[in-house]
């Protein structure tokens, strides 16, 4: 049986000639890729960086290269800051500087640069802090205005209002409260966690109100006008026997 002919072309000659130049454009396309490639393996990356941070690091290599890095945002919170000076260097060998002592590991796939944490990278569980919400009170349960409460080794301090009611934030668990006032002894109290606390405090005890032994009772310095003398061992030592 003959192949039908178009326009004296016959079927199976113009089929073939279509496959054969699908063959020669897939052949063309490959090699322009792989041409586009070797070009891009081969690129070379000037770098002059000082006590750099990462990541600013990886937008100065993006920007000279068609590669992309993955990463977290916890990768660049334990980096260390990058200092190199590098002068047409190959991406290959820039990445080992760039990673050198670095608490991460990268791998390369096709145009993306994947970024991980090292297996041994340590990171330090997040603190988390709290708000405090206290009222300082007195021996007899009243509430006690104008006492200062002061976060040991930090500089943020609250001051009881009227109610004797203070408040602080971002206050971490495990912090300790100095509770001081013009006419109440120190005291420190540890937070432990919560968020409310109720402190009482003793009233200073003046020197004025402070007991006096008398012939015919008991009184204080403050209340004591009598004609009483004071006489110490060492006066009576001086005394001739």
């Amino acid at each position: 049986m003959q192949p039908v002919a178009y326009g004296k072309v016959p079927v199976r000659t113009l089929s073939h000639q279509i496959i054969l130049s699908m063959r020669l454009l897939l052949l063309l396309l490959t090699a322009a890729c792989l041409q586009v490639s070797a070009r891009s393996d081969a690129q070379s990356i000037s770098l002059s960086v000082q006590n750099t941070p990462l990541e600013k690091v990886i937008l100065l290599i993006e920007g000279q290269s068609s590669y992309r890095f993955v990463y977290s945002q916890q990768a660049m919170v334990v980096s260390k800051p990058v200092t190199l000076n590098a002068v047409n260097e190959p991406i290959s060998s820039l990445l080992k500087l760039v990673f050198d002592g670095q608490p991460l590991s990268y791998s390369v796939n096709e145009r993306y640069i994947i970024l991980k944490l090292a297996a041994t990278t340590f990171i330090a569980p997040e603190i988390v802090y709290h708000e405090l919400r206290g009222r300082v009170v007195n021996d007899e349960g009243l509430p006690v205005p104008g006492i200062t409460v002061t976060i040991k080794g930090g500089k943020r301090s609250a001051i009881t209002d009227a109610g004797g009611e203070f408040f602080l934030d971002r206050l971490e668990p495990g912090a300790i409260l100095i509770i001081s006032g013009a006419e109440t002894t120190l005291k420190e109290v540890k937070v432990e966690g919560r968020t409310r606390i109720t402190v009482t405090v003793s009233t200073k005890v003046a020197e004025l109100d402070q007991v006096v032994m008398t012939a015919y009772g008991i009184t204080t310095k403050k209340l004591n006008t009598g004609n009483i003398t004071k006489v110490t061992a060492a006066e009576i030592e001086r005394q001739p026997v």
